[in-house]
């Protein structure tokens, strides 16, 4: 968690009056519990991010991750909500494997622009999506087993790509330069 005075003055880390940069976001993300209090003599609004940090995750993996957000009107009943949310996180739930798509390939990732998508022929493809990081569709493109993407007009980032077909849905991350 980083913690950041919302009304921080110009020459600070991180300074929401002038917006959110990507560097002071790596910056927060990136931090870990570095800065764990902010506005506490002033009495300021507060912002706080929260992340995770996985040792190991490979490309095209996926995990599960929890937050508890808690809120109460006293410090005790805050601290108790604590301690029940860390009780209750503190038993791994079982899950369930991810399912492997074979023959599902997406290459070059990362890409500048041209994209290619393999499935095999018994998935049944109907349609590609690519989706960026507001869940919004910014390419959508019918398909069959062999799909060639252009993402060249697309900012750089992160985006979903998003196959579906007859026998379901297959996702996979793919990073625009």
């Amino acid at each position: 968690m980083y913690s950041i005075d919302n009304a921080a003055p110009a020459g600070t880390d991180v300074r929401l009056g002038d917006g959110f940069s990507p560097a002071e976001k790596f910056l927060t993300l990136s931090s870990g519990t570095t800065k764990a209090s902010a506005g506490l003599g002033s009495g300021t609004d507060v912002s706080q991010v929260v992340g995770a940090r996985l040792a190991k995750l490979a490309p095209g993996d996926s995990t599960v991750v929890t937050f508890a957000m808690m809120s109460a009107s006293s410090l005790a009943q805050l601290q108790a909500a604590a301690e029940a949310a860390s009780i209750a996180y503190a038993t791994l739930l079982p899950t369930r494997a991810a399912a492997k798509a074979a023959g599902f390939n997406v290459f070059p990732n990362p890409t500048n622009g041209p994209l290619q998508l393999e499935l095999p022929a018994q998935f049944g493809l109907r349609q590609v999506q690519v989706i960026n990081t507001m869940g919004q569709v910014v390419l959508q493109q019918a398909g069959s087993s062999l799909v060639s993407l252009n993402l060249a007009g697309l900012a750089a980032g992160l985006y979903t790509v998003r196959a579906q077909g007859s026998a379901g849905v297959l996702t996979r991350a793919v990073v625009v330069r």
